[in-house]
């Protein structure tokens, strides 16, 4: 089982206004870095019109909409993680009258070739293949679950399409105001620590160590 590339991101709900996140100005505030240092930036500009531009610069790539402000790593480190939450949080310390609703850490997990024990949960094609009168090909299979721990609430989701079992991680933190959203990040380390937790989920239910490839983001 592998962690998905560009898979974790950490996702920021509210209303903002993208043109003050510029790139100019996310380098000199946001990541601090020195007037007369030159920093390489790329610019991805969006394909349809309303689409939101991508920004990548010293390892991390962020992209700004009306709507949500999404931060992630290009590599998945313990220090890029570090790195991700710092940037958030200083964007929220220069920003604080930001209307914000939540903010959330996102992991996606896969495996191609699943047991048949991590496919038990899967049982909804079962129960219409005993009561429908005709015949027919699962194609895919959701189940959601939401529970709520230590401050935090996991939104679980687990999906099998085409004999691939796919797990995604959502954990959700619900606020009122930047401020809030401050001081729930607390001492920087909720992006890792929710990783810990996704990769204790998958060893407790699924009995594997998933791989976690930090050069290729997956």
């Amino acid at each position: 089982m592998e962690l998905l590339r560009n898979s974790t991101t950490l996702v920021i709900v509210g209303i903002w206004n993208p043109a003050i996140l510029s790139p100019d100005w996310l380098i000199r505030n946001a990541f601090k870095v020195e007037p007369n240092v030159e920093v390489p930036v790329t610019v991805e500009f969006p394909q349809t019109l309303g689409s939101p531009t991508k920004i990548e610069l010293e390892g991390v790539s962020i992209t700004p909409s009306r709507n949500r402000l999404l931060i992630a790593p290009l590599e998945v480190s313990e220090a890029s993680l570090g790195k991700v939450e710092n940037i958030a949080h200083e964007i929220l310390k220069l920003l604080p009258h930001t209307p914000i609703r939540a903010f959330g850490f996102n992991f996606i997990f896969s495996e191609n070739s699943p047991d048949a024990e991590s496919l038990k949960i899967f049982t909804s094609s079962e129960d219409l293949a005993q009561k429908c009168d005709f015949e027919f090909e699962s194609r895919s299979e959701h189940v959601v679950s939401t529970i709520r721990f230590d401050d935090r609430e996991l939104n679980l989701t687990r999906s099998l399409e085409n004999g691939e079992l796919t797990i995604k991680f959502n954990f959700n933190y619900v606020v009122s105001s930047a401020e809030e959203a401050i001081s729930k990040f607390g001492g920087g380390n909720l992006f890792g620590s929710n990783l810990e937790y996704a990769k204790r989920i998958l060893k407790s239910i699924y009995k594997v160590e998933p791989a976690i490839h930090g050069g290729d983001n997956q």
